[in-house]
């Protein structure tokens, strides 16, 4: 008898290295956001391919303009 497959959902979930299990990509992006130091920007499409996603530099764009909200800061102000 073949193995069964394992569902979709274990086969997506991984574990970070900080420890966490499914982190979603705005957390990611805030992130990556947060450590931009002072007095320096960057751009979506670089924060797209930290995250080894060239092509979600859209999504970034997304993710920066709902991030007003949360809590600590990101400062948005720092990605163009």
């Amino acid at each position: 008898m073949p193995p069964k497959n394992k569902p979709a959902s274990e086969k997506l979930k991984s574990v970070k290295p900080s420890g966490t299990t499914d982190e979603n990509f705005f957390s990611l992006v805030y992130e990556v956001a947060r450590q931009i130091p002072k007095g320096r920007v960057t751009s979506y499409g670089a924060i797209a391919a930290c995250l080894g996603s060239k092509s979600s530099a859209r999504m970034v764009g997304w993710a920066m303009n709902g991030c007003h909200r949360v809590r600590p800061k990101v400062p948005a102000h720092r990605v163009v």
